[in-house]
């Protein structure tokens, strides 16, 4: 910047049209008349250089450089620039000025030099300057080459490019000893108008043809220019805007561009203008056009979307929030939440029980918006809110399906057909044990850590018709989980045994409340943890029919490395008929057979030596018990330990009054994912037919804000029976849908879920179902699921998929142990029910001698085998567990195992 000795008076200041925050001085600047200060002038001019100069010189001649190469704006105060000479010298620099106005260098000369520039002003005062001079030995291409295609953006601020002849050429060298110039679209009949720079404007976007002229030599080339506007405008919106359609007479409300722009501009051109709108979930009304038209029943809340777009099709957009009002009239949905009897879905007045303090939701499918209404002492309900929706999804706030066997748990409330009117009645049906004090009973935790604290949390709720007063819970801790604290008033029974008092429970209501633990520090890495929770009263119903009354019950445990296994039946009956039970090691079939027992009765089973595998067993529960299922129970790590044996089956209990669960102790915590008990047999995860699937969904938000609000869709197999889904335990509050007959939605409203950066523990959450398979799922059968996990307006997080195979018959026998050099021997099926095929692998042709044996070592049939394979027809064996034997006529044994006939 070049500074001046003046004196600046600022004749007039004016505010013009600019961009903001730019403010145009006009000023007079003058300087002052050679009076004084000049008439004694002993003041040196001012020498000013240019820094910094390459020159190329050819390989023969030189090349010369003047004084006004070098100066760079020298100037004095009393002379004018016509006053000033110049002269020029090489350092070093001389006492006084030189005569000298050009000098020459020739290509022995190369190098660097320094040069002095000499300034005079009319009263022989001087002055000088240096600047560092580099000369180059520069032999020029005898050929000019140009670049075939060369694009040009134009400038973001002018909207033009000074082309030289540089962008055009390539290869070289191309010496500054030769002038060279530039022409666009040369005429080719006739001579040009060359320059050494051509500015391109909006005017020459396109392509065009480039030449390249040297002027000493007469040479040329040529090449192709595009001239492109590539610079978006800028597109600048409102911020917001209120629409009222007022008076009411008027329906409808037109936004234009032009209300939506707050100067939006381009850089080379005038812009085209368009808007789209959009509603609060961010979906499309209709496409991009200059203007959008509101109807009266469209008041709330929208995006407005503004696309600018210039000459060359560049666009930008940018949004603005806006907001409709309009004269509407209200808008009511109201009906009876009722216990329904007959499980037809229709209220009956004089029949049906209305069902009081029930919260009934309405969601708006267009904005969103949530209005809700408690129901009376009568179980009726009314809400009236503004007409901004044209659809409503209707719903109890309830965490468990109140719909059941078929029943709707939402429904679709539609405005839009004038002949509905302002007002729908819409009556819920719930579904309630109109005869046993059922109740429900779940817990869960979505991580067990070593040495780290945790927390179950447990649901409850009344399904039946009537009120039940003193109602409590009792929870079982795993021995390596040491209560904390709970939610709610606890009273220690001993043994790591809880109760907390849940008070009296109203038909269909429902509550939760959670355990705080910590877990023990020298516990086996990967070792499952157990913990039970029981509602009471538990009473069963008497009245069902062809049930005894007996109610079977198993119990597992590990005393000095030793496994008992205990049989039960606590029921007021006794068992009908003999049932089965088996008992798995690991993997592994260990034994199969029968029991009968009468009210009260309990059969050990015989002690079991532990050896570190995991021993289960599952009882057959009395036929036509309420209920069902087949209790079981797993003892793991007595005597040694084997990892991930107990999760592989069932080891929830069918009771809805006792819930059981088991979770491996692990390390680390994947968020967003989902989990299935039973994981089943082997890599196809086998599980048998009618076995009922637990899943937990576990979410975590791993944004950079706050979630307000968890919804989690969850679309079933059609293998499984999502009308008998059972919500269970959760983080936290949640209602449940069930939608289309397959598709479960938990949601979780105004949960405040902070972000992991900010709150690791607390941005975490889970929520639990249980789901019985549709009746006679075929062997073979597939059944996946995953899970959508929506945090707020988010795209979706999709959880991993979990799969089980359907069949039968997985769970395998260790069939035989072979003599040494006799090989192994296939045995086939095995469990079986009507025959048993025994397949040697070297038989050689012999014959052996089979014998069978029951559990109690009396001979049950023998025989001599020579053809084989062999097989065994069932007849009269009873179902349990036998052993076999095969020998030569020397008596040597070959072949020995067992064999389970159910």
């Amino acid at each position: 910047m070049k500074k001046f000795n003046t004196i600046l008076s600022i004749q007039s200041l004016k505010r013009i049209c600019a961009p903001i925050g730019y403010i145009l001085l006009l000023m007079l600047v003058y300087r002052p008349s050679a009076g004084a200060q000049c008439a004694n002038d002993v003041t040196p001019p001012v020498a000013v250089c240019d820094a910094d100069i390459t020159l190329d010189v050819p390989p023969v001649g030189s090349i010369t450089v003047e004084e006004i190469d070098i100066d760079d704006g020298s100037y004095d105060l009393c002379s004018t620039q016509s006053g000033l000479q110049f002269f020029i010298e090489e350092g070093p620099l001389s006492p006084t000025p030189p005569a000298t106005t050009q000098l020459s260098f020739t290509s022995a000369q190369a190098g660097p030099h320094t040069l002095y520039l000499w300034v005079i002003d009319s009263v022989g005062n001087a002055a000088n300057c240096a600047t560092n001079v580099v000369i180059n030995n520069c032999q020029a291409s005898p050929v000019m080459v140009c670049n075939d295609m060369v694009q040009v953006a134009l400038g973001p601020f002018d909207c033009a490019y000074e082309f030289v002849p540089s962008d055009m050429l390539e290869g070289g060298p191309y010496c500054n000893y030769f002038t060279y110039l530039v022409e666009l679209d040369p005429n080719p009949s006739g001579p040009g108008t060359p320059s050494p720079s051509i500015t391109f404007g909006l005017a020459d976007t396109g392509q065009h043809i480039m030449k390249v002229l040297c002027l000493e030599t007469g040479n040329a080339c040529w090449g192709t220019v595009i001239i492109k506007d590539v610079i978006p405008p800028v597109a600048v919106c409102e911020v917001m805007l209120d629409l009222v359609l007022d008076p009411p007479a008027i329906s409808t409300d037109t936004l234009t561009v032009f209300e939506v722009d707050d100067g939006s501009y381009d850089n080379c051109s005038a812009v085209e203008y368009a808007i789209q709108v959009l509603d609060t979930s961010m979906q499309s009304l209709g496409p991009f056009a200059p203007y959008f038209v509101f109807d009266a029943g469209m008041a709330g809340n929208y995006w407005a979307v503004l696309r600018v777009t210039d000459h060359a099709g560049n666009t930008s957009t940018c949004i603005t929030a806006v907001s409709l009002e309009a004269p509407v009239t209200p808008r009511t949905i109201e009906g009876v939440v009722f216990s329904d009897a007959n499980d037809d879905c229709t209220y009956q007045d004089l029949q049906e029980t209305g069902l009081a303090g029930w919260v009934v939701r309405a969601t708006g499918l267009s904005t969103g918006e949530i209005f809700e209404a408690n129901t009376d002492a009568q179980g009726h309900y009314q809400m009236s809110f503004p007409a901004m929706d044209q659809q409503y999804n209707l719903a109890l706030a309830a965490p468990y399906n109140y719909g059941w066997l078929g029943c709707p748990t939402t429904y679709l409330i539609d405005f839009s057909n004038p002949a509905t009117g302002d007002t729908v009645e819409q009556n819920i049906s719930v579904h309630l044990d109109q005869e046993c004090p059922l109740m429900f009973v779940d817990i869960a935790t979505p991580k067990i850590r070593p040495c780290f604290p945790g927390t179950y949390y447990l649901s409850y709720a009344n399904a039946s018709a009537q009120s039940i007063s003193n109602t409590y819970i009792e929870v079982v801790l795993d021995p390596a989980l040491a209560f904390q604290s709970s939610s709610i008033p606890e009273i220690d029974l001993g043994n790591n045994e809880y109760r907390f008092a849940t008070g009296t429970l109203a038909p269909g209501e429902s509550g939760m409340f959670s355990i705080n633990f910590t877990v023990n520090c020298n516990v086996q890495p990967g070792a499952t943890h157990c913990s039970e929770a029981h509602i009471y009263p538990d009473t069963l119903c008497p009245d069902v029919p062809l049930w005894s009354g007996a109610n079977v019950e198993v119990e597992g445990r590990c005393t000095n490395d030793t496994v008992f296994l205990t049989i039960r039946n606590t029921g007021a009956g006794a068992n009908a008929q003999p049932l089965e039970f088996v008992v798995v090691e690991d993997v592994l079939m260990r034994e199969m057979n029968t029991f009968s027992l009468g009210s009260g009765q309990e059969i050990t089973l015989t002690p079991i030596e532990g050896n570190g595998a995991t021993f289960r067993l599952s009882a057959q529960q009395e036929p036509g018990h309420p209920y069902g299922g087949m209790p079981s129970v797993a003892v793991e790590g007595c005597g040694g330990f084997t990892q991930g044996m107990v999760m592989l089956f069932q080891n929830n209990n069918a009771n809805p009054f006792i819930s059981v669960f088991c979770r491996e102790n692990t390390a680390a915590y994947d968020p967003n994912d989902k989990q299935a008990v039973p994981r089943g047999y082997d890599d196809e995860h086998w599980i048998e037919p009618n076995v009922p699937i637990d899943y937990m969904v576990r979410f975590q938000n791993t944004g950079t804000d706050t979630a307000f609000k968890v919804v989690i869709v969850d679309t079933l197999s059609a293998l499984l029976d999502a009308k008998r889904v059972r919500p269970g335990s959760a983080s936290h509050p949640y209602s449940f849908e069930l939608l289309d007959d397959h598709i479960l939605q938990f949601t979780f409203e105004s949960i405040l879920l902070p972000d992991s950066n900010t709150n690791l523990e607390a941005s975490q959450g889970f929520v639990q179902f249980s789901i019985p398979q549709m009746p006679g799922n075929p062997d073979g059968s597939l059944i996946t699921n995953s899970a959508a996990i929506y945090f707020d307006f988010n795209v979706p997080v999709i959880t991993n998929e979990t799969y089980h195979t359907v069949g039968q018959n997985f769970i395998l026998v260790s069939a035989n142990d072979p003599a040494p050099g006799a090989g192994t021997m296939l045995v086939y099926p095995n469990p079986a029910t009507d025959r048993v095929w025994f397949a040697p692998e070297n038989t050689q042709g012999k014959s052996l001698q089979f014998v069978l044996t029951d559990a109690n070592g009396r001979k049950v049939m023998e025989q001599s085998v020579a053809q084989w394979p062999f097989m065994l027809e069932r007849r009269s064996l009873n179902s349990g567990t036998y052993f076999y034997h095969f020998s030569d006529r020397n008596s040597s044994l070959y072949y020995s195992g067992k064999i389970m006939i159910k």
